[in-house]
């Protein structure tokens, strides 16, 4: 009770500090909501374990939605219903602002949802209701009891292993009798709060709903602080919405767990991955939050891989969650060493570069003990850049190994650690970096650059093969000025890449014209969504280093047409106010609208966007290390205005750029402690470079004004002319020409794409696949098995329930144009990840010997490293996972079913009887006779996180949270047990 209530005193005490502050601060927060016309998804969390995901218009029974505490569901969805009578969410007028949801029904009934900071509280309120009934869908609870007219208790130890859920309200609540997923509010009072609190068994709740109040208009001022010091004003009032939205999406990433850091993106990516998060760290620079940014740099630093012997000496992790720590990533250290660079730069806090030498000294070398070829390259394993997709034959896009964007990554590491290394005094290790970056730069011009065909290598392969495969990762060279021979050449290759990956509302992950191309995220049954995820849709945070390209060139319009797509989606597609992951390269057939993919609220891509807006469009750089403050503005022509604030070390610097026809001005309102410093101002006129550098000299206020018809600048400081020297630096009038002949690439509608000109195989529709097996079949098989005995030890995720990988019963029947297939588990699991499958974690191989057919096989794929003995080879296997699939005996797909979310009526398996049955046309599989071999093997199913069929999932000597224990050898096989008939 005392720890729980001086919680809310510290919150207490923290809202009215806050408040006194909101005042004198614009109400930016309740100004940006989001109204819903049609259905869409939107996300909160608590900045810490929690996040809650809905949607705005409809109910969802998405597994991966709901209210999510330590990476466990709490529940998925929630009804409510007044006399009998649903309220309706369709019809409901929705908006969503950064703190919480509102919703207003027809019948005067109005919602509102809100979820804490820093506490696991969800709060919702009605008003202007009747005595109703609440439900909650896909409950994680258990052991309902009513401690008061007022309060009901349930265990989370389902999930939350010593934790519980206390369900408050200020109106009378009545559990149900007859289940623990509802309860009765039978009269509410005209505002009903009812608080879902989630708390140690033992701690105290009683106080938190007379301070709910208090924790929602903390977290509303709080956001608001942040708002009021980010603002952009320009003329683009979308743009000025939209922008606001990414600082508060952006923020909600930010978490403190056991230690601080960034979501990479929900709702999956819930915990903190290093090379996202330090791709995303400069939506922290770009919005002055330094004391994050410095907290999460040291966070990961802690982490660091310390061990000489260990194959990831010195590396910074990919992945820390709250069970594990994964390093298999190569670049996540690179970024790390960067953003620790951006990081001094912004604030000159030479004490953190002490504390980091160390770390960043380790980093290199162990590079070049361990990393390095006789060139100076890092190399590392085919899925160990950002394009990282593995599925069951391996790597998707292998990049192995020596990838372009690690090499440029590599190089600014050295860069940066011989500036650390003069700070600190480490003159050797200094000399050392500089020498060693100046050879990786000579040999990515020499490796790299293909200055006679316009292009960059993707990556050198281990045999020193150079792939030109054309990627978005180019990008990352060609951002570098001195990796080129002259700025000819650059143009070349921007123009080459521009038509062929950077399309008007995204960039693509692989050329079009590539075979390997793959347009949309999941095209059963051609191919799963990982096979896609580098090999042709949009990844949307590539759109920062492709702006990046284009704003240096002049070519900002260009780049703008990127950046509106970014800030239409913010404000009208996908999840409210945020920026998702993917997006697919071009419509599909019959369809206007491009669909979005992936994770739905992606930290890089704000990052991204927030970094381009001041780094590339306002041209802001920060050095003040230097006393230096560098402008180099790239604005559109439809911005004519912008006005909005960077912060310079500990100071906030108003800015404002104004354009007429004829004028261009700068102005800056210095504060009075700042010391002296330099303004370098440089714009781009129609092919020509205008620069100008003024030292502050204790001014506060000064404006630029560049004249076109002049070609020069002037200059007044606190209302006086000073003198300001203008240099002029001319393009030729060829490049101009070649920049002005620039164009985006165009995929045709009906261009065809070999990935789905296979013709290998047939789509089997649910009508088809679901068909009952009739009454008067002949059954072929029917044989059942010991229940418990699988060989294994399952992994320690709580959904790995004992007995889903136990196969306790097979049987098959037929008629005169199908097979019947049933399978029956110790227990079945459904997650609601797909609630199309019925089912999720379980994995089946039925390998059937049918005649005719001479193409046999003993080896059982799909990752089961199991071999059968001569005497059961197979000609037909079909793999039951995400749906199913029937390959033949040399591993080519005949036939697969692909379910669709409308199949979630009648799904293939049922997580409450332990079944799975499905039909299949014997047209696919040939003839089967009672006498024919058939064999089963279970595991536990690994769908790489993309969905689909999948396969057996890794077994290591010792459980982990997604992998079995007890392998004695790692070539053992994959297979928890088996069913042998005939």
């Amino acid at each position: 009770m005392k720890k729980s209530f001086l919680i809310i005193c510290i919150f207490f005490f923290a809202t009215i500090h806050l408040f006194s502050q909101s005042k004198r601060q614009n109400n930016l927060v309740d100004q940006i909501g989001i109204q819903t016309a049609s259905n869409r998804i939107f996300t909160f969390t608590n900045k810490a374990f929690g996040q809650y995901h809905g949607e705005t218009n409809s109910y969802t029974n998405d597994g991966w939605r709901g209210w999510i505490l330590r990476e466990q569901k709490v529940f998925t969805d929630y009804s409510v219903a007044v006399n009998g009578k649903p309220l309706d969410r369709r019809k409901a007028k929705t908006t969503v602002l950064p703190y919480k949801i509102n919703r207003s029904f027809s019948n005067g009934v109005t919602e509102q949802l809100f979820l804490a900071d820093s506490m696991d509280v969800l709060a919702l309120e009605y008003r202007n209701i009747t005595s109703f009934t609440f439900a909650l869908n896909g409950f994680n609870g258990t052991d309902a009891q009513q401690i008061s007219k007022s309060i009901i208790n349930y265990s989370l130890h389902s999930v939350l292993p010593g934790y519980t859920l206390s369900v408050i309200s200020n109106s009378e609540i009545l559990k149900s009798s007859n289940d623990t997923v509802s309860f009765t509010i039978p009269r509410p009072n005209k505002q009903t709060k009812i608080i879902f609190f989630v708390h140690k068994d033992n701690d105290s709740y009683l106080d938190i709903l007379s301070h709910i109040e208090t924790l929602i208009n903390e977290k509303r001022d709080r956001i608001n602080t942040i708002l009021n010091k980010a603002v952009v004003v320009t003329n683009d009032k979308e743009f000025n919405k939209a922008y606001l939205w990414s600082v508060a999406s952006f923020d909600a990433l930010i978490t403190t767990q056991e230690s601080k850091g960034i979501f990479a993106g929900l709702p999956w990516f819930n915990n903190n991955w290093g090379r996202d998060t330090f791709i995303s760290l400069p939506g922290c620079f770009a919005t002055g939050n330094y004391e994050d940014a410095r907290e999460i740099l040291e966070a990961f630093a802690a982490y660091q891989d310390t061990i000489p012997d260990s194959k990831y000496f010195g590396r910074i992790p990919n992945r820390v969650t709250l069970k594990d720590i994964i390093y298999n990533t190569t670049d996540g250290t690179p970024w790390f060493v960067i953003q620790c660079e951006n990081y001094f730069n912004n604030t000159a806090d030479t004490a953190f570069i002490v504390k980091m030498y160390p770390y960043i000294k380790r980093a290199m070398q162990a590079a070049l003990q361990k990393r390095t070829d006789k060139y100076g390259l890092l190399t590392h394993l085919d899925a160990e850049t950002w394009m990282d997709a593995v599925g069951p034959d391996g790597p998707w896009s292998p990049r192995g190994n020596r990838a372009n964007d690690i090499q440029v990554l590599w190089y600014q590491q050295l860069k940066a650690t011989a500036k650390f290394a003069h700070i600190v005094e480490d003159i050797r290790n200094e000399n050392f970096a500089n020498e060693f970056a100046d050879l990786v730069k000579q040999n990515i011009a020499k490796f790299y650059v293909d200055a006679a065909n316009s292009r960059i290598a993707d990556r050198l392969t281990s045999d020193g093969a150079a792939d030109y495969a054309i990627r978005p990762n180019a990008f990352f060279v060609l951002n570098h000025e001195e990796l080129f021979p002259n700025h000819e050449t650059r143009i070349n290759i921007l123009k080459n890449l521009m038509s062929h990956i950077v399309l008007p509302y995204g960039v693509l992950s692989l050329d079009y014209e590539n075979a390997n191309f793959h347009p949309y995220h999941e095209y059963p049954p051609f191919y799963p969504k990982d096979a896609a995820y580098h090999n042709g849709i949009i990844w949307q945070w590539n759109t920062g280093p492709v702006v990046q390209t284009l704003c240096s060139f002049g070519l900002q319009d260009s780049a703008w047409m990127l950046t509106k797509e970014l800030t239409r989606q913010i404000l009208h597609d996908g999840a409210a106010g945020s920026i998702a992951e993917l997006m697919e390269a071009m419509p599909r057939k019959d369809k206007s609208e491009i669909k979005l993919s992936g994770a739905f609220s992606q930290a890089w891509s704000l990052g991204e966007y927030l970094r381009t807006i001041h780094e590339e469009y306002f041209g802001v750089k920060i050095d003040v290390p230097a006393d230096t403050l560098r402008l180099a503005p790239r604005l559109p022509k439809s911005i004519t205005h912008a006005s909005f604030t960077v912060r310079f070390g500990k100071e906030f610097i108003p800015i404002e750029f104004n354009r007429s026809n004829n004028n261009f001005t700068i102005s800056l309102n210095l504060p009075a402690p700042v010391k002296d410093i330099v303004v370098d101002i440089s714009l781009m006129d129609n092919g020509t470079t205008v620069q100008a550098a003024k030292t502050s000299n204790g001014a506060r206020n000064i404006t630029f004004t560049y004249t076109t018809s002049t070609g020069k600048f002037t200059a007044i400081a606190d209302g006086k002319p000073v003198e300001v020297h203008t240099s002029i630096t001319s393009d030729k009038s060829d490049n101009v020409s070649m920049l002005q002949s620039i164009r985006f690439a165009k995929i045709e509608s009906d261009r065809k794409f070999p990935v789905l000109q296979t013709g290998t195989s047939e789509l089997i529709p649910h009508s088809i696949a679901k068909k009952p097996a009739p009454r008067n079949g002949t059954i072929l098989y029917d044989k059942s098995d010991t229940a418990g005995d699988e060989k294994y030890q399952y992994p320690q995720h709580p959904f790995f329930i004992k007995g889903i990988l136990d196969i306790t019963r097979f049987s098959l029947s037929e008629d005169n144009e199908n097979y019947y297939f049933r399978l029956n588990f110790g227990k079945l699991v459904n997650p609601n990840w797909h609630a199309e499958y019925g089912f999720q974690l379980t994995f089946a191989g039925i390998y059937l010997k049918v005649e005719g057919d001479s193409a046999f096989s003993i080896q059982a794929g799909k990752n089961s490293k199991y071999s059968f003995a001569s005497g059961r080879k197979f000609n037909r296997v079909v793999y039951v996972g995400g749906g199913f699939e029937i390959r033949d005996g040399s591993n080519k797909i005949i036939a697969a079913y692909a379910p669709e979310k409308e199949d979630a009526n009648l799904p293939l398996g049922d997580s409450k009887s332990g079944e799975v049955s499905f039909c299949i046309p014997k047209k696919f599989i040939g003839k089967l006779s009672k006498g024919s071999c058939v064999s089963i093997l279970a595991g536990a199913q690994d769908d790489h996180g993309g969905s689909g069929i999948g396969e057996f999932r890794e077994v290591g000597k010792t459980a982990a949270e997604w992998s079995g224990g007890g392998k004695n050898a790692p070539d053992d096989d994959n297979v928890y047990d088996f069913l042998f008939i005939n």
